[in-house]
Parts: structure tokens; sequence; C-alpha cells
């Protein structure tokens, strides 16, 4: 990005074209004579120094000359706040040094010329350093703008390097929010409009929970949102706070219905189903020569977007995947945030069946009831792991009863009693091959 951005920006060359040129004018004014009448005058104020070693224009000018050059090509890439003080010590020293040598070391030193060239060139050439970063920053704000958070956008100005057009593995966590039943939405709504309004509205909300947590946008279509966590900003805790986006997210998405349903604009309630995964991925600028978008690549974003059809299958709004909950459940967020184990999964690529999760939300913002549920539930989960059916059948109805909207735990007690009724297969339902898109 730093590459194209130089080629873009006129001002990025431009300094050096200015320096040559202030040093080639001047130069020139000074072999005519252009300044030798302002030397006099300045010579002549110290009359008592008429026998002062004389040093000629040339040999200040181009020795001056060299130091610019030398420290304008190393501060380059430096801050503009250091260049700028660089800057303002060479003219502060060229304007009392010619004073200083000739009032106590009887040396005088021809400097109008050099001293000319040096303030023009400062400030022709901080000028364009203004410009090029002027200019670096407006576009890094235009490509970013739409993906990443403000505060993110201010720190790949401040570090571009964070951004590798190149592309290059890391970890990461990715998260898809697929609007339950969005072909419903514009079959039912006719105004192009109201539609067009609703649908912003509703993914700026969710955007904006997803920018709080420093987490980018990597694509919206089709009432789908991919988003992406530890890239292009770096997070340490990747994994928690994709999750907590998505928490935040279920709450936005509640106030959004509760809005539209009192204003009568929607044909029904918005529900999204969000997918968590983290692992291995390839991060880069992806596209053609005419569009490009920074996105992340691999097995585990697509992992992650084939879990929706868990979240249909269990009837659940939040899941992850092991390795995040992993991730989450660990250090200093250890059981900040409450879920409860779903059945695994088989995908390709994987070794073996991977445990799938679901999440609830904030273990602080949580019932009574709803902890308990949770409890019950894992007792029941383990209960059927170890052949004990009819017992986990008991369970998942109690833990029903807890929570009548939960139809998880329905599921998995009717699953239970076809299992005790001899029906070996469907204790292997509670492992879904994806692969193979075996699944009720």
């Amino acid at each position: 990005m730093e590459k194209s951005l130089k080629k873009q920006s006129f001002f990025y060359k431009a300094d050096i074209f200015f320096y040559f040129f202030f040093l080639l004018v001047f130069a020139a004014f000074s072999f005519f004579g252009f300044f030798d009448y302002l030397e006099i005058r300045f010579y002549n104020t110290f009359s008592s120094f008429k026998d002062a070693v004389h040093v000629y224009w040339s040999f200040s000018y181009f020795a001056l000359a060299l130091i610019f050059g030398v420290v304008l090509f190393s501060t380059r890439k430096c801050k503009i706040s250091l260049q700028i003080l660089v800057d303002s010590v060479l003219i502060v020293l060229i304007s009392v040094l010619p004073v200083i040598l000739l009032k106590f070391f009887n040396i005088y030193i021809e400097f109008f010329d050099s001293f000319l060239f040096l303030f023009c060139s400062c400030f022709f050439c901080l000028f364009c350093r203004i410009c090029y970063e002027n200019n670096k920053r407006n576009e890094i704000f235009g490509i970013f703008s739409p993906y990443v958070s403000s505060e993110a956008v201010e720190e790949i100005i401040k570090n571009p390097d964070l951004v590798n057009s190149d592309g290059k593995k890391l970890v990461a966590s990715v998260l898809f929010c697929d609007i339950k039943d969005f072909s419903r939405i514009y079959e039912q709504i006719d105004n192009p409009s109201l539609l067009k309004d609703i649908l912003n509205e509703y993914f700026s909300a969710m955007n904006e929970k997803i920018f709080e947590q420093n987490g980018s946008i990597d694509k919206i279509s089709d009432g789908k949102i991919q988003s992406i966590f530890n890239y292009p900003v770096s997070l340490r805790e990747h994994a928690y706070f994709a999750c907590l986006s998505a928490i935040n997210m279920k709450k936005a998405e509640d106030d959004f219905n509760k809005r539209h349903m009192i204003l009568g604009d929607l044909p029904f309630e918005f529900r999204s189903m969000i997918q968590i995964n983290t692992g291995n991925m390839i991060a880069g600028d992806f596209g053609s020569e005419y569009k490009r978008n920074f996105s992340v690549l691999g097995k585990e974003v697509d992992f992650a977007s084939r879990l929706e059809i868990i979240n249909e299958l269990y009837d659940e709004w939040i899941i992850c995947t092991e390795e995040t909950w992993n991730s989450i459940d660990f250090g200093a967020h250890k059981n900040e945030i409450a879920a409860k184990r779903l059945g695994k999964v088989i995908y390709e690529g994987k070794e073996r069946p991977v445990q799938i999760y679901s999440i609830l939300g904030l273990k602080k913002e949580l019932t009574r009831q709803q902890l308990e549920e949770i409890q019950v539930f894992e007792e029941a989960l383990k209960l059927f792991e170890n052949n004990e059916f009819e017992k986990a059948a008991e369970k998942f109805i109690f833990a029903n009863e807890l929570i009548p909207e939960d139809k998880t735990a329905l599921a998995f007690a009717e699953r239970c009693k076809k299992t005790s009724h001899g029906n070996a297969d469907e204790k292997s339902d509670f492992v879904i091959n994806l692969t193979e898109e075996k699944y009720n």
C-alpha cells in the first residue's frame, strides 16, 4: 500500500525536486553576485574585523547543501514534527553561526545565499511532505473507513505496515452474521426506498458493535455480514472481542426490532444467526486490478460460514467452535461469558470432530434461572455421553422447563428417547458431518 501511495502522490518526490531547484537557483545568484551588496553591508557593520579570514560563498554554500541533503533524505520517513525541529535548528544555526565566527574567531563567511537556499528549501520541502502525508491519510481513510472503526483507521495511518497487501498468514477470528429468512424481507416490503433505509439502518447498527471491539467488516451481501478480528488491526484477544461483538449485536438487534415494530414498518422481527471460528487464515488484498478488498481466506473461514447449518439445526443464535471457546474462556476473561456445549461436527481437514458451543451472553447479565439451565443442560449432556439416555432425557426436559424457549433441550431429549429405544444410530446425530451435509 505504501508503494502505491508513493507512485500516486506527486508530493512524495517533489521535495527532492525543490531541493535541487533551489540549490541551482541560489548557486547561480551567488555566482553572478546578486548577494554581494548584502554581504558587504553585513561585513561593514563589524568595522574592527577588516582583517578577518574570508570564506567564499562556494565553500559554505555547497557544504551546507550537502548537510541539508543528508538531513532531508534521512528524515523523509520520520515524523513531520521531527523534520520541522531539525530544519528549524539548521535555520537558526546558519543565522547565528556567521556572527559567532566573525565576532569571536575573526572568520567571515558569505552566508546570505546559504541562508536563503536553506530557508526556501525547508519551507517547500515541508510543504510537500505535509501535502503527501495529507494525501496518504485521505487515501488510507478512504480505503479502510468502510471496513474498520475510525480509531482503527488512525492506527493504520500511524503505522501503514499493519496492512500487508502482499498477503500473510495469521491466526484470527472470523464472524458470520446471517439474517434468518432474509428473502422474506424483500418479498414482503414492496417499497424499495423503505427496504433500503431499513437494511442500511440494521447493518449500520450491527457494524457499529463490530467496530466497538476493533473488528473489521470484510463484506456485506445478501443479508450476511462477514467480519474479521485481528486484521488489519492486531488484537491479542481477538476471539473474546468477536464473541463480545456477537453478544452486543444481538442486543442492538433487539433494540432495532422494538423500535421498528412500534413504527409498524417491519413485516416481522429480524433475527440473525451468528457463527464464530478461530484459526489459521491468509489475509491480504484480494481482487482484480479493477477492484480489491482486504479479506481473509482459508478452510477456517469456510468452516465458520458452514456453521450456519448448526445454528439452524439447534435453533440457536450465537455459536462458536471449540478453538474459539478455548480462547475466550481463558485468562482474565475466564468464566466471564456463559456458554453451553452442543454437539460436535466433522469437517474436511479436521483430524477429529469439533465441539460446538452456544454463546448465551455475559454471565453477569443472565438470570439465576438461565445459569441453572446451563448447568442442567451440561449435566444432561454428560449423562448422554455415558449412555444413560433415560436420565439424560429427563434432564434435558427439565432444562426446557427452566427456559421454555430453549428448543435445543427438547431436540436433545427427543434424540435421547430414540436412542434409549434401541436406535443406536441416533447417538451419532450428535456428531454432524458438514462435509457430506448429513444432518437432520
